[in-house]
Parts: C-alpha cells; sequence; structure tokens
C-alpha cells in the first residue's frame, strides 16, 4: 500500500440519512426487552397477528416444494398469481384490472416503496394525511420529495375531507395517500368524501394511492375500493397485502 494514500472511510450514501428509526421497531425492541425482564406486556408494535400461519397456505408451500417450484419467476410475479389477485379484486371491489396492470410484489410496503420511488422526483409533493403509518414519510423523502402533513382531529375521528385534501394542494402536488381504514387510528374515510377525493385530485392529474391493506377490516359497512370509480385507473394506484384476505 502507498504510505502516501489514506484508505476512503465508510460513508453512507445520503439518501439513507432521509430513512429515519423506526418507529414501529422501537417499540418492538422495547417490548422484547421488557419481557426478558419479566413484565408482561401486550406488544402493539408491529402488525402481527396472534395466531399462527393457516394451515392451508403452509400446506400450499409444502406443496411447492416438493413440486420444485423453487426456481426465479418473473420479478412481477407469475401469470397465475397476478391474475388471482385481479380476480380477488374485481370480485371484492368491482374493479376490472388486467394482467399488465397488476404487480406481486414483496408485501404491501415493497408495492408503496415501487410506487413512491417510481412517480416522485424532488420537488414533488405529496400530501400525508396525520396519523399515518411511519413508512409513508420515509419512502417520500427517500425518493427526494416533500411530504406535505394534514393534521386530522382525534376529537372528529381523524375525519378526512375533500375540503381538507383541497386546501393542501399546490402546484407541487404529485401524489396524495390514504389508508382506509387507517393504521394507526382506524379511521374509515366516508366513501362519499373519498370520490369527491378522487374526482378533485383526478381533474388535476395527481396521483392517489390507496392502500388497501385493511380493507376487509370493516365490521358495519361493505368495503370499498376507490378504484372502482369510472376512468380511476389513469390516476388511482392501489398497493394491497395478502394480510387482508
Amino acid at each position: 500500500m502507498d504510505a502516501g494514500k489514506t484508505t476512503n472511510r465508510m460513508e453512507i450514501a445520503e439518501r439513507i440519512a432521509a430513512i429515519s428509526v423506526s418507529s414501529t421497531m422501537k417499540v418492538a425492541a422495547e417490548a422484547e426487552r421488557l419481557k426478558a425482564a419479566g413484565v408482561d406486556l401486550v406488544d402493539f408494535g408491529a402488525g402481527e397477528p396472534d395466531f399462527p400461519t393457516p394451515k392451508n397456505i403452509k400446506q400450499a408451500a409444502v406443496r411447492a416444494l416438493e413440486q420444485n417450484f423453487t426456481k426465479y419467476t418473473a420479478a412481477g410475479g407469475t401469470a397465475e398469481c397476478r391474475q388471482a389477485v385481479c380476480d380477488r379484486h374485481r370480485q371484492d371491489y368491482v374493479t376490472d384490472y388486467k394482467l399488465n396492470e397488476c404487480i406481486v410484489t414483496v408485501g404491501g410496503k415493497h408495492a408503496v416503496f415501487n410506487l413512491t420511488q417510481a412517480l416522485l422526483n424532488p420537488g414533488d409533493e405529496c400530501i400525508i394525511p396525520v396519523p399515518f403509518w411511519v413508512t409513508y414519510k420515509d419512502v417520500v423523502n427517500y425518493a427526494g420529495a416533500k411530504c406535505v402533513f394534514l393534521e386530522t382531529d382525534e376529537e372528529e375521528g381523524f375525519r378526512l375531507t375533500a375540503g381538507m385534501v383541497e386546501q393542501h394542494l399546490t402546484p407541487r402536488t404529485k401524489m396524495v395517500i390514504i389508508n382506509s381504514p387507517s393504521n394507526p387510528s382506524g379511521a374509515v374515510v366516508d366513501r362519499a368524501e373519498f370520490e369527491k377525493i378522487y374526482w378533485l385530485t383526478s381533474r388535476r392529474g395527481i396521483f392517489l394511492m390507496t392502500d388497501e391493506c385493511y380493507c376487509q377490516f370493516l365490521y358495519d359497512q361493505q368495503p370499498f375500493s376507490i378504484a372502482s370509480m369510472p376512468g380511476a385507473k389513469e390516476t388511482v394506484l392501489v398497493a394491497g397485502s395478502l394480510s387482508k384476505t
């Protein structure tokens, strides 16, 4: 080694600094620490179910291994899998997605990440109702875009309206993210208001991402997808998870 040269220090890329430490994982770590200390508690950190993976899913995984279904597949998912997703969404929400309009990802979080990275540029703005799932802020920041936080009121059940969204629109608004039912508040956007938000954003060419991870967790009304609106495919982005089925 040339004595006149020094080795470079390990430096993390600047974009990584845009990612904050996961609040969810901090809660999970603290829960583990307390459990190890003998504290009896319920961990409300990661969204893990309190039951094991259903037997039919485990059996399907075993069959895949036995049939040597262990090779590379298409990056966007197999045709069979994507068709199943389209069929299920059509059955549940009366939509009409085709194979080339569906991509299978490694969970809903991966879908949200891919959509924001593919569509948001530095300087773009993305409206995020508060409270929000912690990932939204980080993926928008990672894309170099600006988070525009829309505060909702706990005393009003964290109600979100089209009027509230409109007040936060600017010429730089590129996307609005709505998670209904919401993680963490559980708030459900009123269907009429959701439709107004859709018309508000679609007329301006603004992307409306609907995170439907919890759409089936409704107990007093029918599940609804804004993707069923006329012309929705032009501006509506659907992110979901198998956890809803």
